[in-house]
């Protein structure tokens, strides 16, 4: 069985703490359809800019690079509502690259947040 997209949900809050089991998972897949890696992310209430620390992310950042490099079509997608502030921070090289492409799931008509289901928004 080939993996083709990767998808998650993280709360805004805890990108500064997910970074090393979001480098190890990339790492560990080698299936060569591989080429969509969603990143859902999840309102965080109260949360504030200076608690995240956007260093932590190189690796992934450079990775991401990697990946793109063995599969042309390879793109990560972030669906979050509102500002991508975060993002262009975390993932500098990948979204400099054109890797990184946003959507809103509020304006993608069908979509569907599964982890809505488990109490996230």
């Amino acid at each position: 069985m080939a993996l083709e997209r990767f998808e998650f949900s993280i709360e805004m809050a805890s990108l500064s703490f997910v970074q090393e089991w979001v480098y190890w998972t990339l790492r560990s897949i080698k299936s060569p359809v591989f080429n969509e890696f969603v990143i859902w992310v999840l309102n965080s209430p109260g949360m504030q800019r200076r608690l995240l620390d956007y260093d932590c992310w190189k690796a992934v950042d450079t990775l991401l690079e990697v990946l793109a490099k063995r599969n042309p079509d390879f793109r990560v997608v972030i669906m979050k509502s509102g500002d991508w502030w975060t993002f262009t921070t975390f993932l500098p090289l990948a979204r400099s690259n054109g890797l990184i492409t946003f959507r809103s799931p509020l304006h993608q008509g069908n979509v569907e947040n599964r982890f809505s289901k488990l109490g996230f928004r």
